[in-house]
């Protein structure tokens, strides 16, 4: 036992030190290349000279971020980009831990945090600061306590907490968060245990933090007309709503370039069997089925609007 124990610990060392090698080589690539803002990111930097509860198109944690990223070391194009590679490491770490949990298998693990890590998408965001980041972050801690919350049975206040922080800063920095919040609501109609934990004194609580985060929020954008939620319908073209085959098959597609065509036609495939064979215990069904949503909502959306490729990221 001590023994498993031990090569475990060296495996897991192992791993973050690879972690910290495609961290840092993603920092010094960042540095030399040294490439010009994107129109968003600037966009994102000019906002974030004056902080708010909101901005125009987007909710404020990013701006926030970047704050805190020019007060640290200044506002070189390298240093504003700083926090996406930091975190796609974190989020992969946080992967690494969920795996364990649910499975108690460290190779599986590590093979599903390098996954993640070498992602395309994630490769690609990498090299830039966008809401995507802290949004992939706060999704995945979501995943993590839902873990908790179910393995610990219910009963452990301090997960159901960490959810409603994940939830709150998720949505803070990108509105698809709710995605997977309404996922999670719309799964505890087929799964007993998403049922137990909605159902959970605990959740209401959770609900009331949700609630005092995203306030601030919120009223800010009472006092603004509402410009960040009309900026979103807006930006999903809502108005001109029109059938249209094509947009639907091209934006599955664009999924296989966001997520790698292996990892996708893995879980795919997964699914499929599960259906025939009962293959997933009923926690990696849930997380399955929080995967599959956004992509099968989104897809549903670009049949009457446009959708672009990163929009059911989450």
């Amino acid at each position: 036992m001590l023994n498993k124990g031990n090569s475990i610990r060296k495996v897991l060392i192992n791993t973050y030190v690879i972690i910290l090698l495609v961290l840092l080589f993603r920092l010094f690539s960042n540095f030399f290349l040294n490439f010009p803002l994107h129109y968003d990111e600037a966009q994102y930097w000019s906002w974030s000279k004056q902080l708010e509860w909101g901005y125009y198109s987007k909710p404020p944690f990013l701006a926030w971020l970047i704050n805190m990223n020019v007060f640290m070391c200044g506002d070189e194009e390298s240093c504003l980009r700083l926090f996406s590679p930091l975190m796609h490491s974190i989020t992969c770490i946080i992967i690494i831990y969920s795996s364990y949990c649910l499975l108690k298998d460290i190779n599986v693990s590590i093979f599903s945090g390098a996954l993640y890590l070498l992602m395309p998408g994630v490769t690609f965001s990498s090299f830039f600061i966008s809401t995507d980041v802290p949004l992939l972050l706060f999704s995945a801690l979501t995943a993590l306590s839902l873990i908790k919350i179910i393995q610990s049975n219910f009963k452990n206040i301090k997960y159901y907490l960490i959810f409603a922080v994940a939830i709150s800063l998720g949505i803070l920095s990108k509105y698809a968060m709710l995605y997977l919040f309404f996922s999670i609501i719309f799964a505890s109609f087929f799964s007993n245990k998403i049922k137990k934990l909605v159902l959970n004194y605990n959740f209401l609580i959770s609900l009331i933090v949700i609630i005092a985060f995203i306030s601030p929020h919120i009223i800010w954008n009472m006092k603004n007309s509402f410009v960040t939620f009309n900026h979103t319908f807006d930006n999903a073209n809502t108005s001109n709503l029109k059938i249209n085959i094509l947009e639907p098959v091209i934006f599955f597609i664009s999924q296989f370039f966001v997520f790698g065509i292996f990892p996708l036609l893995f879980i795919f495939i997964k699914f499929i069997k599960n259906q025939n064979n009962k293959i997933l215990n009923e926690e990696q069904k849930i997380l399955l089925f929080l995967f599959i949503s956004p992509i099968v909502l989104i897809t549903f959306l670009a049949l009457f609007s446009r959708a672009n490729a990163n929009w059911a990221v989450v």
